[in-house]
């Protein structure tokens, strides 16, 4: 009866501290990435080589298209850019900014954002601010911002990430 209820509490540990679950990667989590993969055979006979969308390997072929990758402005062929370039940004920002009633109040707000295919500003985070309100202010600015120019990779309208300081001259 001891070896009976012995092996009854091995096998009762085991099965409590085993680990048997297996993680899933749901299709919403982080770690999968909104790329889409095409596998397609392909007569190796006649390809056509000129076409760019298309990678050759052996008799298969990957057909990657990356629809919502964030890229790095630094990195990309054309530029986001504010209608009329940067002078006409700083001059918006100058126009519709308010400062807050403080004195002596002056320094720059590092802001960061998404500037999206159809020019829209989204995901808007202020990195360094002066306080009393200035990255709170910084923020309402950029989302009352008009339509950028949005940047391009290989020809196509990309989302990128882009920085900048906004300095705020003393009243």
């Amino acid at each position: 009866m001891k070896k009976l209820f012995f092996l009854f509490f091995v096998i009762f540990i085991s099965f409590s501290f085993g680990q048997t679950k297996k993680k899933e990667i749901v299709a919403n989590s982080p770690q999968v990435k909104d790329t889409t993969i095409r596998i397609v055979k392909v007569n190796i006979e006649n390809f056509n080589y000129d076409d760019p969308t298309i990678i050759p390997f052996n008799s298969i072929q990957a057909v990657i298209s990356e629809e919502n990758t964030i890229y790095n402005s630094a990195g990309i062929e054309v530029k986001p850019e504010f209608p009329g370039g940067i002078r006409n940004f700083y001059a918006f920002v100058g126009k519709n900014y308010k400062m807050p009633d403080e004195l002596g109040l002056e320094g720059k707000v590092y802001v960061t954002f998404v500037v999206e295919k159809d020019g829209s500003l989204t995901d808007i985070k202020v990195l360094r601010d002066i306080g009393f309100g200035t990255g709170k202010e910084a923020v309402r600015v950029l989302h009352f911002s008009p339509k950028w120019n949005p940047g391009e990779q290989n020809g196509e309208k990309v989302r990128c990430t882009y920085s900048l300081p906004i300095s705020l001259p003393q009243k």
